[in-house]
């Protein structure tokens, strides 16, 4: 996953003062939770990206899960989260499949 984040200003997009330290993934019916740190780099255009993989554990619930950016919270009443995507886990099977070949008419082969 790939993360930009800018703030819409009075000049225009503008960098956040505090940017988020956290990455939360959250299964949405139960409430299950994985986290990962933040590390934002500074891109050519001066804005500020971060990057994360997220692998699915084997045993992560089926269903809806929301993707957000958690700030650390240091600030009282400043601490801000933002939505960044959502994914679903589903179950998935390869179709079993057994063939087999035989002769239309059922006389012997001859040569």
């Amino acid at each position: 996953m790939k993360h930009v984040l800018r703030l819409e200003t009075s000049k225009g997009f503008g960098l956040t003062e505090a940017p988020p330290a956290t990455l939360a993934v959250t299964h949405v019916g139960s409430g299950q939770q994985y986290t990962q740190p933040l590390v934002w780099r500074k891109t050519a255009t001066g804005g500020q990206s971060a990057e994360n993989t997220f692998s699915i554990p084997p045993a992560a619930k089926l269903g809806v899960y929301e993707v957000q950016l958690k700030s650390n919270g240091q600030s009282a009443g400043r601490e801000r989260n933002f939505t960044s995507g959502q994914f679903r886990v589903e179950e998935f099977r390869l179709p079993v499949l057994e063939g087999r070949v035989t002769p239309a008419d059922k006389k012997p082969w001859s040569t």
